[in-house]
Order: structure tokens, then C-alpha cells, then sequence
């Protein structure tokens, strides 16, 4: 008989539903530059099968976080956020 705890967690989910919640903020702003950030993003994102692996709680080897599909979201959403912060700086001086 497995006992889990109901707060452990053995992997975590995708990260898409936080970054389309993102993205459904900044398209708010500027809904051009949202656009091209979700196609940019959603193309480095994959399936969320691939996210979603509890094998790679206890070996790396199929965990997605080495790959170079998240060294390019991580930098896709740095640029996001970065048009975000000038935006919204932008909009409030005005």
C-alpha cells in the first residue's frame, strides 16, 4: 500500500497556464506584442507531456529543465516581461 501524503508533489505541472495568464495581461497593453510573444513562447512550451514527467523526479535524463527549449523560454519571457515594465511605465507617465 502506497501512504502519499496529499501535499507531495512528485513533478511539476506545465508552466503554460501561469504564462498565458501572463500573456492574457499584457495583451491588455499591447495586444501586437502579446501575440508574437505567445506563438514565440507557445513553440518553446511543447506538450505539457513533456513537463508532466514523474520519471524525471528520480532521473534527470528525461527532465525537460536541460534543454535548450527552456534556456529559450526563460529568455522570451525576460523580453516579455521587459516590453511589459517599459509599456506600463510608458502608459502611466502619459
Amino acid at each position: 500500500m502506497d501512504l502519499i501524503a496529499p501535499t507531495e508533489m512528485v513533478y511539476a505541472g506545465s508552466p503554460r497556464y501561469i504564462l498565458h495568464f501572463v500573456l492574457d495581461y499584457l495583451a491588455l497593453i499591447d495586444s501586437q506584442g502579446a501575440e508574437k510573444y505567445r506563438k514565440r513562447i507557445d513553440s518553446f512550451l511543447g506538450q505539457d507531456a513533456d513537463w508532466e514527467n514523474p520519471a524525471a523526479m528520480m532521473d534527470p535524463a528525461p527532465s525537460i529543465s536541460l534543454s535548450y527549449r527552456i534556456d529559450e523560454l526563460r529568455r522570451g519571457s525576460r523580453l516579455m516581461w521587459t516590453r511589459h515594465l517599459i509599456l506600463r511605465r510608458d502608459v502611466s507617465e502619459v
